[in-house]
């Protein structure tokens, strides 16, 4: 299942060798579940609710049939994240 946070904000571990590494927390508008949509593989990650949290699920063919494929929605969220971080390359402290 795919996953999208709604509203709240939940913790992310990612099992690696036997540790545990601890992800940047995941907020409203945050995904999670990509690997079993494109491989259709079981992750080892963990996520737990650090808050209250309204959760929107989709099964692989629910999210085929709304979003289209994982690889054109994983390349649009690139570009999106390119430009936001173009905005720190436009601050003014890079002027001086």
């Amino acid at each position: 299942k795919f996953y999208i946070i709604r509203d709240g904000c939940a913790r992310i571990k990612n099992k690696v060798q036997g540790s545990q590494l601890l992800l940047p927390d995941l907020k409203r508008g945050d995904f999670f579940g990509e690997r079993a949509l494109i491989s259709g593989e079981h992750s080892d990650m963990s996520v737990t609710a650090v808050t209250n949290c309204v959760l929107l699920c989709f099964s692989r063919k629910q999210f085929l049939k709304m979003f289209g494929t994982a690889e054109d929605v994983m390349k649009a969220t690139v570009r999106k994240k390119i430009l936001e971080n173009m905005s720190l390359f436009q601050s003014s402290e890079l002027d001086s």
